[in-house]
């Protein structure tokens, strides 16, 4: 038979290794809980997701794709279109604005002709060809920068290769 004394120094080894049991029940009961969570609400309640960012939420913009739209629905969607410049001075090639062919009616633009458009002046690198200028299509009041397409001897290979002078041809038919 098993004396008293052997039984008193086994109890609070069972009783530490029922505590670890419990404990390792509960922490297997939690993340039971947490998988069947993710798994289950989401498709409830999308909003309280985990791993959904408000981004997944946010208003559709109606101008997403601008720079894949055709040139004529560009040029009509646009409430400012402006054409620069590069200008070297003080070894930054300066985007000055040479002409500002569409400007919606009560539209205030911030540039006049003849201004420096600052984000789109920039130091050049050595062996890299910026083009002659730059066409910018500015959207909204205020107007606000959407697209802009460089272009080089007197064509704008990111608007289908389309020749300036046809562009500026669309945007007057536009007004």
């Amino acid at each position: 038979m098993e004396s008293n004394t052997d039984r008193d120094s086994i109890t609070p080894a069972i009783r530490n290794l029922t505590i670890a049991v419990w404990a390792l029940v509960i922490v297997v009961s939690l993340s039971l809980l947490a998988t069947l969570y993710r798994a289950f609400v989401p498709r409830t309640f999308p909003l309280v997701s985990p791993g959904i960012s408000s981004v997944d939420y946010a208003p559709s913009d109606e101008f997403a794709n601008f720079h894949e739209w055709p040139v004529e629905k560009q040029v009509q969607s646009a409430s400012v279109i402006a054409f620069t410049a590069y200008k070297r001075e003080d070894g930054k090639l300066k985007s000055i604005i040479t002409s500002i062919p569409k400007q919606k009616p009560g539209i205030v633009f911030a540039y006049k002709v003849g201004d420096e458009y600052t984000s789109a002046s920039r130091y050049p690198r050595e062996g890299t060809t910026y083009g002659e200028g730059e066409v910018m299509f500015f959207i909204g009041s205020p107007p606000m920068m959407r697209y802009s397409a460089g272009y080089y001897e007197g064509r704008v290979p990111g608007l289908g290769d389309i020749p300036l002078r046809k562009l500026t041809d669309i945007i007057a038919r536009e007004k």
